[in-house]
């Protein structure tokens, strides 16, 4: 009697890049293919497409892709499947954003620069990157924005996403890419400043859920023990690349890299010792970006990061809260519970992401918030307890006109992140004019009502 064949899981990619490289690898591992099958699509809404195809036999049970590339994926589910349930972000694959801004024109930017806006200060013409609506096209229309507004006659030009394929960056021009065998190719030529920018290095991009695993939810939970299976995998190639000796790395998988880039026009002619110098450049800016969560585990903050990213050029996009479209069926299954001193860490985590993070505006980070607050309470609270102890009737009559005045000011620097946050910033540049006029006026209230202080201190003690 022959014995049935389990289906394959068929997951669908949206880039066939290196960034997905612990999928790649995993791909050459007999055992993972023999439980799943790795296709690519030709761009996250593709790959979305897949997913919620209504024909089962040309749909996949995971994508590997940007959730938010849809304008409402969670609303097509439900009108496919009979519930927004029934499509669920089941963990992050890349959390940091995997585009490098790559330039052969000398003249731009001879050095690395420290941020996008350092771009205003020299001659670009064209802006290359791939086109909409994937994750690449929101950074391109954003570098966009932000050098328009001094520059004239600036044009975005779309570039294949098949990484193989050459995007000829000439004068005046500046690439978004995240194939990193361009700037693996020109670091190995000695070119190391073609790479002038690392969006994964930003301060505002840091975390950012980019990429998501997300899934059907009558599938993972039928099938639990493959997903967990294919988390545990993901998981332990993850880990491989990032604890394993490059040398070693590049040794046991040069196999399949010259395999991967045997059509790749930047690597032609190149003998394989050149390749194994460019292949070991391509794992250490992958190190070097920190691309992959160990426990492919996202979080609250940096999914509004990305979705904040793309409301500001696609007002269509349905906002989603993470924790509604999130569920960590298989990531609870695939690790041991949390002790309680953990769990109650996890749980802190998620209080201040929910209720803190959202007063905070994007150019002021929590603990700064939280410490300007909590130092405006001191000079308040000596303010009262000398109102409650000084006997003079002027001296207590200064101490009530300064603590009214301490608590408006106050307040009004408390709620003024949260008026922020729902004006949306445009720009870095606003962002940071924000925050400069919010510490300003904090400093300027500190100085008054500790200076008020001083001066009633003095005064009682003449007498």
């Amino acid at each position: 009697m022959k014995m049935l064949m389990q289906p394959k899981i068929k997951i669908v990619c949206a880039y066939k890049g290196l960034t997905y490289l612990p999928i790649l690898l995993a791909s050459t591992d007999p055992t993972f293919n023999s439980r799943f099958e790795v296709v690519f699509a030709d761009g996250d809404k593709a790959a979305l497409g897949k997913l919620s195809h209504t024909n089962k036999n040309k749909r996949c049970d995971i994508a590997i892709c940007d959730p938010l590339a849809m304008d409402d994926l969670f609303g097509m589910a439900k009108k496919n499947y009979g519930s927004m349930s029934s499509v669920k972000i089941i963990g992050c694959m890349i959390r940091r954003a995997p585009i490098w801004i790559y330039r052969t024109d000398e003249a731009i930017a001879p050095y690395k620069i420290t941020s996008i806006s350092d771009l205003k200060d020299f001659n670009i013409t064209t802006i290359k990157g791939y086109d909409r609506p994937n994750t690449g096209w929101i950074f391109c229309k954003e570098l966009y924005g932000i050098l328009d507004n001094t520059t004239a006659n600036i044009t975005i030009k779309t570039v294949d996403l098949n990484p193989d394929v050459e995007a000829p960056v000439g004068f005046g021009e500046v690439l978004l890419t995240s194939n990193v065998i361009k700037p693996a190719v020109a670091d190995f030529k000695g070119d190391g400043n073609s790479v002038i920018y690392s969006y994964a290095s930003s301060q505002e991009l840091k975390d950012i859920f980019f990429t998501g695993i997300i899934a059907r939810t009558e599938s993972y939970q039928k099938e639990c023990i493959a997903y967990t299976l294919f988390y545990s995998e993901i998981e332990r190639w993850i880990k491989l690349i990032y604890d394993t000796d490059i040398d070693q790395l590049v040794a046991d998988y040069f196999d399949f890299f010259k395999q991967h880039v045997k059509n790749c026009a930047h690597v032609r002619g190149l003998a394989d010792e050149d390749l194994k110098q460019v292949f070991a450049n391509c794992l250490n800016y992958i190190r070097e970006s920190a691309l992959y969560p160990r426990d492919l585990k996202g979080d609250t903050r940096s999914f509004k990061k990305l979705l904040d990213l793309r409301v500001r050029l696609n007002p269509n996009l349905k906002k989603v809260d993470y924790n509604d479209v999130y569920d960590d069926y298989v990531y609870n299954r695939t690790h041991p519970a949390l002790g309680i001193g953990p769990a109650i860490w996890e749980r802190l985590g998620k209080i201040r992401t929910k209720l803190i993070s959202p007063l905070v505006s994007t150019s002021w980070k929590s603990g700064d918030y939280l410490f300007m607050n909590i130092t405006q309470l001191l000079p308040l609270a000596l303010l009262y307890w000398l109102n409650n102890h000084f006997s003079e009737s002027h001296l207590r009559a200064v101490c009530k006109l300064g603590l009214w005045f301490g608590l408006v000011i106050s307040t009004v620097i408390a709620i003024l992140p949260w008026a922020g946050q729902a004006k949306r910033r445009k720009d870095n540049a606003a962002g940071k004019e924000e925050s400069k006029f919010k510490k300003r006026l904090y400093e300027i209230n500190q100085t008054i009502l500790w200076g008020l202080i001083c001066a009633l201190l003095i005064e009682a003690f003449k007498k």
